[in-house]
């Protein structure tokens, strides 16, 4: 009970985090006018990998999601910078 918890309060808090951040980054680069289309496009995304999950025959770990979640979320940070991901 209480590693749900924690595993839910860190996926709400990497969310929430990751929504602010990339807000904050498009005011920072100027694009404030396309931000609606950039959350747009990320729904997009994790509406694409929940239907890939949901018709998954063996499901996963939920924990083993979550790690992988903050996994990436931790190398988008370390990138420092939208190109450095893309190069």
């Amino acid at each position: 009970m209480i590693a749900a918890l924690l595993a839910t309060s860190g996926a709400t808090l990497t969310l929430s985090g990751t929504d602010i951040a990339l807000t904050a980054s498009m005011r920072a680069f100027g694009h404030v006018g396309i931000l609606g289309l950039v959350i747009a496009a990320w729904a997009l995304a994790s509406m694409v990998g929940g239907f890939i999950y949901g018709t998954m025959p063996k499901r996963r770990d939920p924990l083993l999601l979550l790690a992988f979640l903050g996994s990436l979320t931790v190398l988008m940070y370390l990138a420092g910078s939208w190109w450095r991901c893309c190069s």
